[in-house]
């Protein structure tokens, strides 16, 4: 034997005792740790068990979450292969672009709008309501009778009159020559 193999003999004797050495004192430092450490290995081993029911029953349908998380995978991959081909393709076409704005633009559209309805309707409501109705209320009222509403008041002088079978002498309206007034919410009564 030479005298290199000698040398390499005793360097590897000296390599296996050094990690002998550090294997032994590394060994029971983790034996130390694990015996001041097995109450809470126990205790957590012991608190596992309940947490893990719910994985262990959903463990028995493992082929069903391999077939789902493949389906997932495989549907989001083709959305984003799908998303970035129309972007290439409406960049390309210029399908995004804005149209170009003509050189004059053309008047607003004009007309009626609910507003501008709505205020030429109050306007012209009030402008009839305060120049011909108020004298010719005034008028058809007799001063012995109650209020009442002026335009049946007309419509029952340009009837022609039905006399009552309740009390005779009295003059009445049938019930399809009375005019039916309806109520709206906008304008208030005179009365």
């Amino acid at each position: 034997m030479g005298f290199g193999a000698t040398i390499g003999l005793w360097a590897l004797v000296v390599l296996k005792f050094i990690f002998y050495l550090f294997a032994t004192i590394f060994w029971s430092i983790v034996y130390i740790f694990l015996r001041l450490a097995s109450p809470c290995i126990y205790i957590g081993r012991l608190a596992s068990k309940p947490v893990l029911v719910p994985l262990r029953f959903l463990e028995r349908f493992e082929a069903l979450w391999y077939f789902l998380l493949a389906a997932v995978a495989t549907g989001a991959l083709f959305a984003l292969v799908c998303h970035f081909f129309l972007r290439i393709f409406a960049w390309l076409l210029f399908l995004d672009s804005k149209p170009p704005s003509p050189a004059v633009s053309s008047p607003p559209a004009t007309g009626h709008d609910a507003i501008s309805y709505r205020a030429a309707r109050l306007a012209k409501k009030q402008a009839t309501r305060g120049q011909a109705h108020k004298p010719v209320k005034l008028r058809l009222l007799p001063t012995s009778l109650p209020v009442v509403n002026p335009l049946v008041s007309v419509s029952a002088s340009a009837s022609a009159p039905a006399h009552s079978a309740i009390s005779p002498g009295t003059k009445r309206q049938p019930l399809t020559r009375q005019t039916i007034l309806e109520d709206s919410d906008e304008d208030e009564s005179d009365w």
